[in-house]
């Protein structure tokens, strides 16, 4: 997958600018890829902080906090849907992608937030929080990781750290969003999830991510010019 090369070399002034890109859609294991070579690529101050956007094929992943009996039920469901399986390094248990789901992958070094893990975690999902806000819908946190709202949970969060670079991110459900049933996504029923378009939200996924990266590159403090590319 190419990626636009930075407009100018990073330096420490330059920390404050955040780049969007929106990818389309696009298969896991290419995303993943992408992500891997752009966290060396930020560590190293090649590139600035990097929002990628995109959506994937059904896919189901599974976090590090997965049980053995999860991963099972997960390589099943994958295997009886005819849905991607991919086990991967960020925190959570098993997580849900297909259509109608926007996927927001930050590639952001963490001296944004004072290098503060927590701190990095509320601000994804004051993100989808404060987005979901702009489109009329109430939205909050509740005890486990995510974003919900009157109808059950929109978005999903989980992140890996590597050498102060964080990357994987939020899974939001922006349309309505077919879960394989008899499956438990972050310890939750296909049942408990919903979206923003069951609040009579009609935004398409680009737009919805343009959104979200605003929001983002405000809470962080960081300089974005508003283009997905």
């Amino acid at each position: 997958m190419h990626v636009p090369p930075a407009t100018a070399a990073m330096s420490t002034s330059a920390t404050a600018l955040m780049r969007a890109l929106w990818l389309g859609k696009l298969p896991y294991e290419a995303a993943h890829q992408l992500q891997l070579r752009l966290v060396e690529e930020r560590a190293a101050g090649r590139v600035p902080d990097t929002l990628l956007l995109l959506t994937h094929p059904p896919t189901i992943t599974a976090g590090r906090s997965c049980t053995p009996q999860e991963l099972e039920s997960g390589r099943a469901a994958a295997k009886a849907t005819g849905c991607g399986f991919a086990e991967c390094e960020r925190g959570g248990r098993l997580t849900f992608h297909g259509p109608g789901q926007l996927v927001a992958y930050p590639i952001f070094h963490l001296d944004c937030c004072g290098r503060d893990l927590h701190r990095w975690l509320w601000l994804l999902e004051e993100a989808v929080i404060s987005t979901a806000a702009r489109f009329g819908v109430g939205a909050w946190r509740a005890e486990e990781r995510g974003v919900w709202t009157a109808r059950g949970k929109i978005a999903s969060v989980g992140v890996a750290v590597h050498r102060w670079v964080s990357y994987h991110g939020i899974a939001l459900n922006v349309k309505t969003v077919t879960l394989p049933q008899g499956v438990f996504f972050c310890g939750l029923p296909p049942s408990c999830y919903s979206s923003l378009a069951a609040h009579g939200v009609s935004a398409e996924l680009q737009d919805l991510g343009r959104v979200l990266a605003g929001e983002i590159a405000a809470l962080c403090g960081l300089v974005w010019s508003g283009g997905l590319g």
